[in-house]
């Protein structure tokens, strides 16, 4: 598996909201400008399209659980340290000085989540002491949402349960 740090552009995740976090966006394969984005645009090298003023973004198929899609996205705005990977890379899960988002779902082939991850295999949650989280997941892969919620059922990746809210980028945090 292919991992880079935590908030270096480029790297790619999934997530189980409805929306791509702040300083995300889907790869959906859009155009960005090379003039706002010349990291990114170092980082994706053109392998997508685009031309001296535009680069598009991979499009990389959502995974599903429960009949909903988990959009996979990327990091637009973040670090970048001059490193520029040979391929696409994904968001580490492994602990870092600061928590990523709850929801992101990145492949993993420990044989324990590291902490503040869980295994992807549809477990249930209790509301009350999940509140940030079931936010974010709803009832889109079960549970009641009166008293539980299910996180995603998709083997071999784990979901952040525990750290920063990703807030929606049109909405402003308090």
């Amino acid at each position: 598996m292919n991992y880079v740090c935590n908030y270096q552009i480029g790297a790619i995740a999934y997530f189980a909201g409805e929306y791509a976090p702040l300083n995300w966006r889907f790869c959906d394969g859009h155009s960005l400008s090379v003039s706002e984005y010349a990291a990114l645009n170092a980082i994706f090298k053109g392998k997508y399209g685009g031309d001296a003023q535009q680069f598009n973004v991979p499009t990389i198929a959502p995974l599903i659980s429960n009949g909903v899609n988990l959009p996979a996205i990327f990091i637009a705005v973040g670090v970048f340290n001059g490193h520029i990977p040979d391929d696409l890379c994904y968001m580490s899960p492994e602990p870092d000085d600061e928590p990523t988002y709850m929801g992101l779902v990145v492949p993993y082939e420990g044989t324990t989540p590291p902490e503040n991850w869980a295994w992807c295999d549809g477990s249930l949650f209790q509301i009350k002491n999940a509140q940030a989280l079931a936010s974010i997941l709803l009832n889109r892969f079960g549970g009641d949402f009166m008293y539980n919620f299910a996180l995603p059922n998709i083997p071999g990746h784990i979901i952040c349960i525990n750290g920063n809210f990703p807030f929606h980028p049109h909405v402003e945090p308090e």
